[in-house]
Formats: C-alpha cells, sequence, structure tokens
C-alpha cells in the first residue's frame, strides 16, 4: 500500500526473506512467505535465537495433515523463547497456523 510506503516507520526491503539480516534489532518480524514449514521454522528460529526483533507475526503453511507435526515443534520453539506467543489457525487461512508474540531480551 502507498500511504504504508510513505510511512517513516516502515522500511520495505525486497529481497529473499531467509537470507536477509537486518543491521540491527527490528520492531516486527513479518513474514507470510509460501514456503515449506521447515523452511519458516528455520527462518524464526534464527531470529528468535538471535533476537533480531522484539515481536514476530509469521504464516506457517501446510501442504496437508502430513505437516501438521511442526506445530509441536513451533510450540517448544516458542515455549523456549519464554515470551509470549500464540499459535491461532485464522478462520480464512484453511490450511495456514498464524505465530506471534513477543521475543523477551531483544
Amino acid at each position: 500500500r502507498d500511504d504504508l510506503m510513505r510511512s517513516p516507520a516502515v522500511t520495505f526491503v525486497r529481497g529473499d526473506a531467509f537470507a536477509f539480516e537486518p543491521e540491527g534489532v527490528v520492531d516486527w518480524l513479518l513474514c507470510d512467505v509460501v514456503a515449506f514449514p521447515e523452511r519458516v521454522f528455520e527462518l524464526l528460529s534464527t531470529w528468535l535465537t538471535r533476537r533480531r526483533c522484539r515481536r514476530f507475526c509469521v504464516t506457517i503453511k501446510f501442504r496437508g495433515a502430513e505437516d501438521y507435526g511442526w506445530l509441536a515443534r513451533f510450540k517448544e520453539l516458542l515455549q523456549a523463547g519464554g515470551g509470549d506467543f500464540f499459535l491461532r489457525r485464522l478462520t480464512n487461512n484453511k490450511n495456514e497456523v498464524t505465530a506471534a508474540g513477543v521475543v523477551t531480551d531483544a
């Protein structure tokens, strides 16, 4: 959206979501890329363990029931971070789960 792109609070960076490394800690990691759950897990794990963000909202997309086992791994990752988080299947996202939360000590 044009109004978002004009906001001084937003920095848009075009590139590879999995290779991007911010120069410092950012307020939000927002991730809604089409990728296998294991790739999104790696991305979120890296951002959380390196404390690259203060908050996050990540969409986990599943190909089918065989991918749902990843939910337990995401939950373990988020619990290990010690911050507040949730994993929710939002109403209109049939085969997706959203993980959002706050990173402690970021």
